[in-house]
């Protein structure tokens, strides 16, 4: 599911000027993860979006990292703060996990 359209989302420049500072998913044995081009890392989720796989998803809005499972909904403002309540929430897969 993409962002809906007349959201306030912002585009990747403003949004990583804001996140310049948070952190990122880090790993120490890359022969654990690997790059894959599957498009389920480009789709943007809405709050209450049943994760469609476990793994880990970063907020679109402050940067903050989740551990989700697959089928849950996915949260909503009250989760955590936000440095900006003025932009919608958007959920992106980073790390999906495997069965």
């Amino acid at each position: 599911m993409g962002a809906p359209d007349g959201g306030k989302s912002r585009s990747s420049a403003a949004r990583n000027a804001a996140n310049q500072e948070a952190t990122m998913a880090q790993y120490k044995h890359d022969n654990y993860l690997r790059c894959h081009p599957n498009p389920i890392f480009d789709a943007l989720f809405v709050p209450g979006t049943l994760a469609p796989h476990a793994g880990i998803y970063r907020c679109e809005c402050c940067g903050r990292e989740i551990a989700w499972d697959m089928k849950k909904p996915l949260p909503g403002a009250g989760h955590h703060e936000h440095i900006s309540p003025d932009y919608d929430i958007y959920w992106r897969l980073t790390v999906r996990a495997t069965v």
